[in-house]
């Protein structure tokens, strides 16, 4: 779910592990558009595993690409989950 915090665009991912993380808008750059880890519900971070950032990508006006880094006892634990959606003709 999006939604906007004041000035600022906030995601949270409503996920099926019963963990609620938001994620804070923290970059734009040219068609990159980063969110990182604000805050959560039933989040431990230290050892908590959740998503923790995302990106998505405009790859053209056909075309966006996500990426979602998952993080488990305090770090990126390596497992991305990605998607990349094609407008098909």
């Amino acid at each position: 779910m999006y939604h906007r915090d004041g000035t600022s665009l906030l995601l949270t991912h409503y996920c099926s592990g019963g963990t609620q993380p938001r994620m804070r808008a923290k970059t734009i750059n040219g068609n990159v558009l980063e969110f990182s880890y604000d805050s959560g519900t039933n989040i431990d971070v230290a050892t908590t595993s959740h998503m923790h950032n995302m990106r998505w990508e405009w790859v053209s006006s056909d075309e966006i690409k996500a990426e979602w880094h998952n993080w488990s006892n305090g770090k990126d634990d390596g497992h991305i989950g990605a998607m990349h959606i094609r407008r098909k003709n």
